[in-house]
């Protein structure tokens, strides 16, 4: 999962991914990326999938919603324990993610934690 935008970081998942991986780009890029021959060519020798995620956020960019976030975590009014399904230690990210092989199985937001 590429979440910057970067186009650094967008090139570096090309050459990252594993054989017959999936590719998920989150972030958003702010200026135009270009896929030259040789990413390109990784994707097809590799055979990985790419897709995108809908990251939604306000427009205009960056919008009001991260200053409200902001201002109601600050005064305790934000309940993550309706959304958080399962928390894991960072160190334990295979056991979170193996949990989305089976569809459905996943109940709300996995919360890892650098404990």
């Amino acid at each position: 999962m590429e979440t910057a935008g970067s186009d650094v970081t967008m090139r570096q998942s090309f050459e990252l991914a594993a054989n017959k991986a999936k590719v998920c780009f989150i972030g958003t890029p702010v200026r135009d990326l270009t896929f030259n021959h040789k990413l390109f060519e990784l994707m097809n020798r590799k055979e990985f999938t790419l897709t995108g995620s809908w990251m939604s956020y306000g427009s205009p960019f960056p919008g009001d919603e991260w200053g409200l976030t902001l201002h109601f975590l600050k005064q305790k009014r934000l309940n993550f324990k309706e959304i958080i399904y399962k928390n894991f230690c960072l160190n334990d990210i295979n056991d979170a993610l193996e949990l989305y092989r089976q569809p459905g199985g996943v109940k709300g937001k996995i919360l890892l934690q650098n404990l």
